[in-house]
């Protein structure tokens, strides 16, 4: 009796690891969904080249999918079509107006988004505060007028707050008095950008930040020969830096752990994992500032950005002296900082 017990166990041991194994050796077959004005199947900008093409060859994908779609009723119905023919987990590149509900209709599905908005979400994002926060460092050093625009879209969210924030006080850092005048652009495609963008002719600014990746507002920024930071990858005389991100760790890491079965909550990708970050502003670096960058690089890798005192834009004190708001709590934030005007 006792050696059918552990005959028994024996099998039941073996099956479980040889489930487990079997696990591992499934491959997923992910896709992976991106925001333009119009519909492209088996598509993807080509700023996600290196990242796509790093995901393709791992040997445990099979298959992967890619869509670009507009934010509206048609991506929900086209990206709720890729749940159902079974590309499983679905990466939400973008941050989607029908995220929410699309997550929440294919609940059987995997998703990765911004925000974790059921229990089959599972948040993945590239941590932008402080590369942002180097980047209003940078923008003080390499202009004479610390006055600033800060470009992003009319669709406010926690993280819109926090980069604008950490921009504003990386510039504040080295002058207290910058000023950042945030500009929010309708991207629905219907309202021309030439007239959003007319502001910017009207005013003096030192430079204009693009807080969003999108390449007609840097061509926009361009035709009105401002000198600029972007994302774009080729180079332009009105550039003065370039803003970088790789998403390839963060899906990676994902898509391993989903394999594993062993997922996490969240997965957050950041200027220390080599993820985001700010080039091709040494040649505008005057060198008798050399030194000031040097002091914030080490404050950025070694530090929190945001510490008090801070104090709001109504003159309010956010943050006490010594006290630090975290990467977690920054999900919560909804107002912007001294020197900062909307």
């Amino acid at each position: 009796m006792r050696l059918k017990r552990r005959l028994f166990l024996l099998c039941l041991v073996c099956f479980t690891l040889g489930c487990s194994r079997e696990k591992v050796l499934e491959k997923s077959k992910p896709a992976f969904v991106f925001k333009g004005g119009s519909v492209k199947l088996d598509s993807f900008p080509s700023e996600f080249s290196p990242f796509v093409n790093r995901i393709a060859e791992l040997d445990f994908i099979k298959s992967p999918g890619y869509v670009i779609v507009p934010d509206g009723e048609q991506m929900y119905e086209i990206v709720g079509q890729m749940a159902v023919i079974g590309y499983e987990p679905i990466f939400l590149v973008d941050n989607f107006g029908f995220a929410e509900k699309l997550t929440k209709r294919f609940a059987k599905t995997t998703f990765f988004a911004d925000y974790k908005f059921s229990e089959n979400t599972i948040e993945a994002k590239l941590n932008w505060v402080k590369a942002k926060y180097l980047a209003g460092a940078i923008a003080c050093l390499i202009t004479d007028k610390h006055r600033f625009a800060y470009l992003g879209s009319d669709t406010v969210s926690s993280s819109a707050f926090a980069q604008i924030n950490s921009f504003a006080l990386g510039a504040k850092s080295l002058d207290p008095q910058a000023e950042v005048d945030w500009i929010k652009l309708k991207m629905d495609k219907e309202t021309p950008l030439a007239e959003q963008l007319k502001i910017l002719q009207k005013s003096d600014y030192g430079l204009v930040i693009l807080g969003e990746n999108d390449q007609e507002l840097e061509q926009a920024i361009e035709k009105l020969k401002l000198p600029f930071v972007g994302f774009g990858t080729d180079k332009n005389k009105q550039r003065l830096a370039r803003f970088y991100y790789d998403y390839s760790p963060l899906w990676i890491r994902a898509l391993q752990d989903f394999v594993l079965d062993s997922l996490e909550d969240s997965y957050e990708y950041g200027l220390e994992d080599y993820c985001v970050g700010l080039v091709d502003y040494g040649e505008n670096l005057p060198k008798e500032k050399i030194f000031l960058l040097d002091s914030v690089l080490v404050r950025v890798d070694s530090s929190a950005v945001f510490v008090g005192p801070i104090f709001d834009c109504d003159d309010n004190m956010r943050v006490y002296y010594g006290d630090t708001i975290l990467d977690t709590e920054l999900r919560f934030m909804n107002w912007v900082v001294k020197g900062v005007r909307e």
